[in-house]
């Protein structure tokens, strides 16, 4: 089993050429950084930093396992570094001078004062996810919620985070809250840091302590199902404000004190849901932050293996995996993940996998597990067009930038865990935009901001 794998037990030319390959885009992204980090505005760039990150390099750690797993492991070889520096350089050579204006837009945004933009968008942000929360709970009663089970009732946290989404027989309630946590509440709790941390001329009496209680609402909004991933994505958003808001030159140093603050929740929330008491904390605090780092590092690469592996030992599932799209050709529609899931889950952990199990994947390997090899240049061609994005960037107010980029940062993460139109729809990545350009519509309607300011 991979879990059983020792790095130091294999060097072959595959695993060399692994390294060299990781190396060298890791060596171009890093220099494009250096002297060209106005490209990171577009999304394309981000996605191939998280696939450098998250893909290239456990390929190269793990790539004497693979080796000797895959049927063809000079696919995978392909298939990522392939992704990287192809996707690279055409996303290099398109957009520079949109993307160098809109990095000095981001500029101008952060020395300019919005005040009355941004109490508006917060107040519509605001007001519906306390909508959708309250929709939430006339169908959930707060003690069946996952996070009341994680607090008082430990042992049932499991079931409780299962019934009280995804076992819903509402589908509204379900995308409604969906929405809210990949959509609403990272653009709320982006405009709200870019309040707190501003020069905003906004009385001082709504500025602290209405932006704490809207911070506290908001997480324990995202978090009502019992779910990690809800908290710490608000922090990664906190994260990725504060990192625009300096033009991303931040001493590594503080790097890791961030990683350290966007894990924390995480891991507090896996010992409260084990029941494990306070006084324990410190002692498992870090043997559960190498489980969690696991989780987030390397799982996305060993779940897109499964993939491939399926694809390479059986043939591809066909267009049956796009249950919507089957349906339109009419063809049976497949559950892919449970599939993947359960003939592979019980392989990496181990142990049997009762009922089912759904293994996401990102959409990079996801394509080649429904299509095969021929899924490549679509991946790429998927890859570029995220950066149309830039084009709606160009349309919003300077109070919304940043709060968008940051958002949109988070969800292009999800492209490396999930299907493709997964992201764009219930990760929020289209309609963070369209949220954003509906807040910049907001922000000027009425008295213009310099009115504002004339008045305060």
């Amino acid at each position: 089993m991979v879990r059983d794998f020792n790095f130091f037990d294999t060097m072959s030319f595959f695993v060399i050429t692994n390294f060299v390959f990781t190396f060298i885009s890791t060596y171009c992204l890093i220099r494009l950084f250096q002297v060209r980090r106005y490209v990171f505005i577009k999304p394309s760039i981000v996605l191939l930093s998280y696939t450098n990150i998250f893909l290239q390099w456990p390929a190269a750690i793990f790539s004497g396992y693979y080796e000797a797993w895959l049927p063809n492991p000079y696919t995978m070889m392909f298939l990522i570094h392939g992704y990287v520096l192809i996707g690279l350089a055409g996303s290099i050579s398109t957009m520079e001078e949109e993307a160098k204006n809109i990095w000095n837009k981001t500029r101008l945004a952060i020395g300019s004062d919005h005040s009355r933009a941004y109490l508006r968008s917060i107040i519509a942000l605001t007001a519906v996810l306390i909508f959708v929360l309250i929709l939430y709970l006339l169908y959930v009663p707060i003690t069946s919620t996952g996070l009341y089970a994680i607090l008082f009732d430990p042992l049932s946290s499991g079931m409780a985070r299962e019934e009280s989404l995804k076992l819903l027989e509402n589908r509204g309630v379900i995308y409604a809250f969906s929405i809210m946590t990949s959509s609403i509440a990272p653009l709320l709790m982006g405009l709200l840091t870019m309040v707190l941390i501003g020069n905003n001329a906004i009385n001082k009496a709504i500025k602290y302590p209405g932006s704490v209680f809207i911070i506290i609402l908001t997480a324990i909004a995202v978090s009502l199902t019992g779910a990690r991933s809800g908290l710490f994505n608000m922090i990664v958003v906190v994260c990725f404000v504060i990192l625009w808001k300096k033009g991303f030159s931040i001493h590594p140093v503080f790097l890791v004190l961030l990683a350290f603050f966007v894990l924390s929740p995480a891991i507090i929330m896996t010992l409260l849901r084990e029941g494990i008491g306070i006084e324990d904390f410190s002692g498992l605090y870090f043997s559960y932050m190498g489980s969690i780092l696991n989780r987030i590092f390397f799982m996305p690469f060993h779940v897109g293996c499964w993939y491939m592996h399926y694809a390479q030992e059986n043939g591809p599932l066909g267009i049956g995996a796009i249950p919507k799209l089957a349906k339109l050709l009419r063809v049976e529609p497949l559950d892919g993940p449970n599939i993947i899931g359960l003939i592979y889950g019980p392989q990496y952990y181990g142990k049997a996998v009762l009922g089912s199990i759904s293994a996401t994947s990102g959409y990079l390997f996801g394509l080649y597990g429904y299509f095969g090899i021929i899924s490549f240049p679509i991946s790429l061609l998927a890859l570029w067009l995220t950066d149309i994005s830039v084009y709606l960037y160009r349309r919003l107010e300077l109070f919304a930038l940043i709060p968008c980029l940051a958002s949109i940062n988070l969800s292009t993460l999800m492209f490396v865990q999930s299907d493709y139109t997964v992201v764009i729809l219930t990760h929020g990545f289209a309609l963070i935009l369209l949220l954003s350009l509906a807040l910049s519509y907001l922000g000027r309607v009425g008295y213009f901001d310099s009115l504002w300011r004339s008045n305060a």
